[in-house]
């Protein structure tokens, strides 16, 4: 009888195994076709030595980015030639002076894709299931949904929109210190002087308004953004000042795409909130006494304090002139005695101490008379005070004209329209000796580069016209010599008008063409 050969024991290279086993944690012969061990549990068919798993794994995801990138590269190769890249700069020096910028390429439609967003595609199968039948991110699909929650990644396309803006804030009667500002813009978002991304996002969306290029397809992105700030700015009592900002020019926004009603909304709430902060109270450059609430950050300098009365006059000036053209609501009291802030000044001379000696005047002097001869211009002889005064004699002129619908308060309203019509004429007067001095020649580059100033003042000069007008109508039905002046004065507007156009058709604020086409000067209340 034959004695049994000893068991021999065969010591297997690591990783030879079959994959069953391999998976079973159990021990493999490595015999091929198929391995003693499936042989015995029936899984014959099923043995194979494929690849390290990992390793095909490996394999798998590398196969799917490069599937990714060449479906990147069909669709940029696919865009239509409107949407192609643009150049852009980098954000403004430090020194915000001329310099050099290095331009940078940034695809309009197609956003940055990081390594985050196709790790987390490509590792998520039941996303991917869920995707589109082309299997790409939603980020790849909506171009904005990466960017509308990110904060830093927007620098080169948003410095240009706000450039832009800053060019055309005269349009929006929003008015602050440009060096302040951009001072403030180059601060980092973690310091707490720092802009709040609601005012940056809404200064953006404008941008996109006036900007011609492909930039304007930014519009919807920045939108988005905006309202996600102004939520978070009021969640968290952020930076309120900034926000009242930002949700004025919001309302404005919009109004520009004839979104009324809820342009209307945004305002009034914004300008209830400015109420309660107390801008209409700042009666007075003492910092520690200016009537602000403790709601917004007290300012640390008269530029604060200068750039806080710009915005109540700018909130006044948006509430009078959409009660007027919408024919709806007005916000502010009707009869103006709450309002206490002093009208606003030339940037400059909040600066240079030149408002330490001048005398408190607000709008509760529109209608003192003056004694002081014309030629001598005060600190509030500006092209902003010009235009609130001019849109508060408008209002109220139109006020004032609707009440000769009703005969039996004609005789008393008669004396308020003289004093109005001498109150109107001594602030055209004084607008007409301001250019003599500062403009005789319009130009829309006064000071600097679109620096809205001229613009502004005719803008200021046409205003009182209109407001002349409403004052002699409501007299030319009885007064002949009422009716001369009215078509003088008529005259007048029309001539500013032409040279303005003649010289720069920029010059001519949006409203003034509102003007003509909704006939002002037949609007009642």
């Amino acid at each position: 009888m034959e004695e049994p050969s000893p068991n021999i024991v065969t010591v297997l290279v690591r990783g030879n195994a079959c994959i069953i086993c391999r998976r079973k944690k159990r021990r493999c012969d490595g015999a091929q076709p198929a391995c003693a061990p499936c042989i015995r549990t029936g899984t014959r068919n099923e043995c194979s030595y494929g690849t390290d798993p990992e390793r095909a794994q490996v394999k798998l995801l590398e196969g799917r980015l490069k599937d990714l990138r060449n479906r990147i590269r069909d669709l940029e190769i696919s865009q239509p030639p409107n949407s192609s890249a643009v150049v852009l700069p980098h954000p403004p020096p430090l020194a915000m002076t001329a310099t050099s910028r290095t331009p940078i390429t940034l695809p309009i439609q197609s956003p940055n894709i990081n390594a985050a967003t196709f790790r987390n595609f490509i590792l998520s199968p039941r996303a991917a299931r869920r995707s589109h039948s082309l299997s790409v991110p939603t980020s790849l699909r909506d171009p904005f949904a990466g960017l509308s929650s990110e904060q830093d990644n927007l620098a080169n396309i948003r410095y240009p929109l706000i450039e832009i803006f800053m060019k055309n804030r005269w349009h929006y009667f929003t008015e602050w210190d440009p060096t302040r500002f951009w001072t403030l813009y180059k601060l980092p978002a973690s310091h707490p002087e720092s802009l709040h991304p609601a005012l940056l996002d809404v200064m953006c969306l404008l941008g996109c308004i006036h900007n011609t290029s492909s930039l304007l397809g930014y519009e919807r992105l920045f939108y988005a953004r905006l309202q996600r700030s102004l939520v978070d700015c009021l969640k968290h009592a952020d930076r309120l000042y900034d926000f009242i900002r930002a949700s004025v020019l919001a309302g404005l926004y919009c109004h520009y795409r004839k979104r009324y009603t809820e342009g209307q909304n945004h305002q009034a709430a914004t300008i209830h909130f400015a109420m309660a902060c107390g801008l209409h109270k700042i009666e007075t450059y003492d910092l520690r006494s200016s009537g602000l609430s403790s709601l917004i950050k007290p300012p640390k300098a008269i530029v604060d304090l200068g750039d806080m009365i710009h915005t109540w006059w700018g909130l006044y000036c948006l509430d009078r002139m959409t009660s007027v053209l919408l024919e709806c609501p007005f916000t502010i009291p009707k009869d103006e005695e709450a309002i206490k802030t002093v009208w606003p000044c030339a940037f400059e001379d909040y600066v240079n101490g030149v408002l330490r000696y001048a005398p408190y005047s607000g709008i509760g002097s529109l209608f003192l008379r003056i004694d002081d001869p014309l030629g001598t211009l005060s600190p509030y002889d500006n092209i902003f005070t010009f235009r609130a005064k001019s849109i508060a004699m408008l209002f109220h002129a139109i006020t004032l004209a609707s009440s000769y619908k009703e005969e039996h308060i004609a005789a008393e309203q008669s004396h308020s329209t003289d004093a109005a019509i001498e109150a109107t004429s001594r602030l055209i007067e004084a607008m007409l000796v301001y250019r003599e001095s500062t403009c005789p020649v319009f130009s829309r580059t006064r000071y600097y580069e679109d620096d809205g100033h001229d613009g502004t003042l005719i803008y200021a000069i046409s205003t009182a016209y209109a407001a002349l007008i409403q004052l002699l109508s409501a007299l030319a039905e009885k007064d002949v010599e009422s009716y001369r002046k009215r078509l003088l004065v008529a005259r007048a507007c029309v001539a500013l008008g032409l040279e303005a156009r003649r010289t720069d058709p920029i010059l001519l604020h949006a409203l003034i063409h509102v003007y003509s086409s909704h006939g002002l000067t037949r609007m009642r209340y």
